[in-house]
């Protein structure tokens, strides 16, 4: 699983194509990856990398609506609320701000309302802050 998630975390940095093939098309796309997550919550290995997979297709402006999905904010949130150190969250930041920046419109259709969104910001915020730099 680490070698797996990692090889896929290298192959999508700064290729929305390959983003746009896993999102869509490859593995199971956001089922395979919440799954991975879910099998093994307490591996911050699987975790980190799972999370720099999903930060580098939040920087693919057509994939990124797709990680707007419950499961995927959720895994997220769990990750920032995780008290790890800024190897592992510093993706899930980094995916939250992405994803925090979509339209209000469609946020909405994802089911994000103005007060989630609020609420997301500010624990965005409070990790960032809380990071020993």
């Amino acid at each position: 699983v680490h070698s797996c998630c990692m090889y896929l975390w290298n192959v999508t940095d700064e290729c929305p194509a390959n983003c746009q093939q896993i999102i869509n098309n490859v593995i199971g796309g956001i089922d395979v990856l919440t799954s991975v997550l879910a099998t093994f919550p307490e591996d911050k290995i699987a975790r980190k990398n799972v999370m720099g997979l999903v930060a580098n297709i939040s920087e693919d402006r057509v994939s990124r609506p797709r990680l707007l999905d419950a499961r995927v904010l959720r895994e997220i949130e769990i990750t920032l609320r995780s008290n790890s150190d800024i190897s592992v969250t510093y993706n899930a930041a980094g995916c939250l701000a992405h994803l925090l920046v979509e339209s209000a419109a469609t946020l909405a259709v994802a089911g994000v309302t103005p007060g989630r969104q609020a609420e997301l910001s500010d624990l965005l915020l409070s990790v960032v802050l809380g990071w020993d730099l």
